[in-house]
């Protein structure tokens, strides 16, 4: 479960994604059959079989239950978080910090606080609920280490604040938290790129990382202003 494309934006349901997709796409498919029958009454075609099967095509499509759909990947979100949260604090982080593999623990505490935010976003009231507190425990403490644990330029480090910037913008709605958090990184990463070069490894993924940072630092301040 924890080998993913790209470890510093993982989702830890792309099962659930897809079958959205599909519902989705289902949906869309009745709906353009819907569209089409009405374009066909709308020429004066009178072809009582035709509304008939239009009004069974708009009651399948309230009978799918996207109400149902979404409870239902809801339960599915909720379910995998849960058990990878579980995996992290009793497995993963133990062991890191017992040997003092603080990249490890960094790591493993953003990821922790990637879950707990997914959980928080199901929430309505997300910036009240105890899965946000612990979102942010979570975060911050990986934070604090990755400051004295890891170079600005670490792509552990910068996807840490990556994620956390956009918790702390999204779901906590404290824009200038995140801003702070994303800019400040952003510019001490850069500084210490223009002293000395990257690992070749790191190279691309830190770039990559501080495309994103910049990306959102220019969308939420235009938004802010």
């Amino acid at each position: 479960k924890m080998k993913v494309s790209n470890k510093y934006y993982c989702v830890p349901y792309d099962y659930s994604i897809m079958t959205v997709k599909f519902q989705t796409a289902r949906l869309e498919e009745k709906k353009q059959k819907q569209l089409q029958l009405q374009q066909h009454q709308a020429q004066g075609e009178e072809q009582e079989s035709m509304d008939d099967d239009n009004k069974s095509e708009s009651q399948s499509i309230e009978d799918l239950g996207l109400d149902h759909l979404g409870d239902t990947v809801k339960v599915e979100i909720e379910t995998t978080c849960h058990e990878l949260i579980s995996l992290m604090q009793n497995h993963l982080l133990t062991h890191s910090t017992s040997i003092g593999n603080d990249r490890a623990t960094v790591f493993y505490s953003k990821t922790t606080g990637d879950y707990f935010r997914y959980l928080t976003e199901l929430d309505p009231m997300a910036t009240n609920t105890e899965n946000g507190k612990k979102a942010s425990f979570y975060y911050e403490k990986a934070l604090a280490l990755a400051e004295n644990a890891l170079k600005p330029s670490d792509p552990i480090r910068l996807g840490l604040v990556l994620n956390m910037s956009v918790f702390f913008y999204e779901v906590m709605k404290k824009p200038d938290k995140a801003c702070l958090l994303a800019n400040h990184a952003h510019d001490n990463a850069i500084s210490e790129l223009d002293k000395s070069l990257p690992l070749p490894q790191t190279q691309k993924e830190t770039s990559l990382i501080l495309d994103l940072l910049r990306n959102n630092l220019e969308l939420w301040t235009s938004t802010e202003n």
